[in-house]
């Protein structure tokens, strides 16, 4: 649509997959290179042996596993899952597979699809919002910075 609108170009298929691919590279290449969330790493490597861990992203599965293992986090969780699907169905997944109460898991996320897929599912949430950033969450959401304070 923007080449099209905006600049008068027609791409075909081809062109727009190529596209696609690079944006995907440029896009998978900072988040490779971006610096952990303050706090993350010693949180999550504290954690790992007493509370399973899983990742649950909007980010399409096959990106999300390759940045994963480039970013050795592999180990860190029991599961790593991308979409599709949406969270939702992957959550009740989860909980079902691993007979998990819903009042004994807690989502930490930083968008508000987090916010609504814990709702949806039923489960208890905190909202990460870096400071100086202003929250999308609901009043009411408990948030943090980061992860080097006691989660609320």
């Amino acid at each position: 649509h923007c080449h099209r609108a905006l600049l008068g170009i027609e791409l075909d298929e081809d062109a727009l997959a190529e596209l696609g691919s690079r944006y995907t590279a440029l896009v998978e290449e900072q988040v490779v290179a971006a610096p952990w969330v303050p706090g993350a790493k010693a949180f999550i490597e504290r954690h790992r042996d007493r509370v399973p861990m899983f990742v649950i992203s909007g980010t399409p599965q096959p990106e999300l596993r390759r940045i994963t293992a480039r970013r050795q986090m592999d180990d860190f969780f029991v599961s790593v899952r991308g979409s599709p699907p949406r969270k939702e169905p992957i959550i009740e997944e989860l909980l079902a597979d691993h007979g998990f109460r819903r009042d004994r898991v807690l989502f930490i996320g930083d968008a508000m699809t987090d916010h609504d897929a814990a709702a949806e599912t039923g489960l208890r949430f905190i909202g990460r919002v870096p400071v100086g950033r202003a929250s999308p969450f609901p009043p009411e959401t408990a948030i943090v910075p980061d992860f080097t304070a006691p989660m609320p």
